[in-house]
């Protein structure tokens, strides 16, 4: 199993719960994404989807939902901001990487699958923890997370340019992660939760 990755399947939109066997093609499609997305634009409550200026602009929302809603809003929009710039690296400069907007993340099984869990799920949605093997024509990149973490304030993208050149070279520090462009095959299910 060496070409075999640990992938979080959490139970949620188009990932539907996946079984042995079942093939995962996400080109195009990526929770992550559409999940930051969504949290940029809308505060999510229950099956409601209220829009974020709503709760910013209306008179009916108190200051409690309100604080809530700018909170949010930081921290999704510097996480997309974040990501944007990455991206452009990547196709500015590492262009035969897989996108992060648009591949299967997963992680090697040498790493202890507690370490991925809680922070890919922070919605703590129902999941289970995949093997999965890539087909041979899928793109696969290992790099190591730690790039993604930059705390400091940024009025421009210097910073971000030189972290997202770290990441995509493949030599940063932190947890290890693996972006999977095309096709990979769940081989076993090792928990579900």
């Amino acid at each position: 199993m060496s070409n075999c990755y640990y992938h979080l399947n959490v139970h949620n939109g188009k990932n539907a719960e996946w079984k042995v066997g079942d093939i995962i093609d996400l080109s195009g499609y990526n929770n992550y994404y559409k999940n930051m997305i969504d949290l940029c634009a809308y505060i999510l409550s229950g099956t409601n989807n209220i829009p974020l200026h709503s709760v910013l602009m209306n008179p009916s929302f108190n200051d409690r939902q309100r604080s809530i809603a700018i909170g949010q809003l930081r921290k999704m929009s510097k996480e997309l901001h974040r990501e944007l710039v990455f991206e452009r690296i990547r196709a500015e400069h590492f262009e035969s990487l897989p996108s992060r907007s648009t591949c299967t993340y997963a992680f090697d099984m040498s790493i202890p699958p507690s370490t991925w869990i809680n922070w890919v799920n922070e919605s703590k949605k129902a999941y289970s923890l995949l093997i999965i093997e890539p087909f041979s024509d899928a793109t696969v990149f290992k790099t190591n997370d730690g790039p993604l973490f930059f705390d400091g304030f940024h009025e421009n993208d210097e910073k971000l340019e030189e972290l997202a050149k770290v990441y995509w070279s493949g030599t940063a520090e932190g947890r290890g992660e693996v972006l999977i462009q095309g096709r990979a095959k769940v081989i076993k299910i090792v928990s579900t939760n």
